[in-house]
């Protein structure tokens, strides 16, 4: 019968086989069973998950995650490995926060192989209050904070002050149709080395908010050149450096500017000085 290796706590099976050696790579993280009692700790330094040994190579804070096989896996050192209930210990997985997939494998004579595949961060989302349901507001009635990914889908409200300088993004369905606009003000510079947060007015289209509380409002269609625009008027026109609250660049003849007193300007396009 095929058993769990029961050797000194904290090591791994060695039978000599190298494939038992835990390897990261490619944002997935394969981990075999520890062979006693303390098994297998996945340690996660800030979204990248590791084993616990070859996570501490890099010089950061890494706090261990909830990944230990011994609670995953309900496994005991002599355990058949082939008794292992893999389905609902992959399920379990499943449910952490930090795990996009995970496969288990039994692999004989004498361990489990864990293959996780991490969810990748890509911006910060404050969601209105309710639109996810009154339960999740904090006590002064407010929205948490989440790590979404590129795709828009949720991944944690926790600990999200590690992730501070990933892209803002604030408005109902901002997670789902953010990733084109980010990549767009990646490449003008001006913009990026500006840019605070994207909001999402009514699901349609995008305010940049900048700088000193400045609010660019973009179009809901053709808002790619008007990202050129904007550029123009940073680098050329030195717009930020006036007394201006907002740009809106929805009109295809002009510009509007709302100054900090209340006041509104209007430049045609072209002729602006």
């Amino acid at each position: 019968m095929a058993t769990l290796s029961t050797g000194a706590a904290g090591s791994w099976p060695s039978p000599g086989n190298a494939n038992l050696v835990p390897t990261v790579a490619n944002g997935k993280v394969y981990v075999a069973t520890f062979a006693a009692n303390s098994s297998t700790t996945v340690c996660q330094n800030a979204n990248v998950l590791s084993t616990c040994t070859s996570a501490r190579r890099y010089k950061e804070h890494i706090k261990p995650s909830e990944l230990g096989l011994k609670e995953v896996l309900a496994m005991k050192p002599g355990q058949s490995i082939f008794s292992a209930d893999l389905w609902s210990a992959r399920e379990r997985l499943s449910r952490l926060d930090w795990i996009a997939s995970a496969e288990l494998h039994r692999r004989y004579p004498d361990a489990i192989f864990v293959t996780l595949v991490e969810k990748r961060p890509f911006a910060l989302w404050q969601p209105p209050y309710n639109s996810l349901g009154n339960s999740l507001g904090d006590a002064k009635g407010e929205a948490p904070i989440y790590v979404v990914e590129r795709n828009g889908r949720l991944i944690t409200s926790h600990e999200v002050e590690k992730f501070r300088r990933l892209p803002k993004l604030v408005g109902a369905g901002a997670p789902q149709a953010a990733a084109d606009l980010v990549d767009a003000v990646a490449t003008h510079r001006a913009i990026a080395a500006r840019i605070a947060a994207y909001s999402r007015i009514s699901m349609r289209r995008w305010n940049l908010i900048l700088d000193d509380g400045v609010v660019a409002q973009l179009p809901e269609i053709g808002w790619q050149k008007e990202l050129d625009a904007l550029e123009h008027l940073i680098i050329d026109g030195s717009i930020l450096e006036r007394d201006i609250t907002q740009i809106d660049l929805r009109s295809p003849t002009h510009y509007f500017f709302l100054l900090k007193n209340g006041e509104k300007k209007e430049a045609e396009r072209g002729k602006e000085t």
